[in-house]
């Protein structure tokens, strides 16, 4: 089974600082010099755009392999690869890999900001209506799951998962 782009092993850094110049405030990467067999001119802005999800995210090229840019990015300014967890945009604009708008997440917390399912019928990630016609609130913290508790009214179980969403974020 082979990995998706955006959990590639990264290159190293000696690499990247070899072929990419990074400037952290826009995002922007570009080529630092040319590369003749794959018609790459040095100064030249670095990625293509990939859907993933019905969502674009910029990717970078490297001999042969495809690398998630804002992973780049994470690991170009803080010299530690984000492996195994994920590097979230906090603006949710998935091409904006400025450093400031970049921060590591794990898996279950990064989910937590994913798009409502289609059948979802209360707005709010999180909140179901179980068997017994209750509605449920769960919240992810840390890769852990969170029984926030069942309520009689769906207003009830959301506010439960605000006042939830609202700590997790300030702890």
């Amino acid at each position: 089974m082979s990995k998706t782009p955006a959990k590639n092993k990264l290159p190293s850094l000696e690499i990247l600082e070899d072929r990419l110049d990074y400037y952290p405030f826009t995002g922007v990467f570009k080529w630092k010099k040319n590369m003749l067999n794959n018609k790459i001119k040095k100064g030249t802005i670095a990625g293509c755009k990939k859907k993933s999800n019905d969502v674009f995210y910029l990717y970078i090229g490297i001999d042969g392999t495809q690398y998630a840019a804002n992973r780049l990015a994470y690991y170009m300014i803080h010299k530690v690869d984000p492996y195994p967890l994920d590097v979230h945009h906090k603006d949710f604009n998935t091409l904006n890999n400025s450093i400031t708008n970049l921060e590591l997440l794990s898996g279950a917390d990064n989910s937590s900001y994913k798009q409502l399912y289609i059948n979802n019928t209360s707005g709010i990630s999180g909140v179901r209506v179980t068997s017994e016609g209750r509605h449920r609130a769960t919240g992810y913290h840390r890769g852990k799951e969170f029984n926030l508790g069942t309520f009689k009214t769906e207003s009830e179980a959301i506010q439960s998962k605000k006042e939830f969403d609202d700590k997790k974020h300030h702890s």
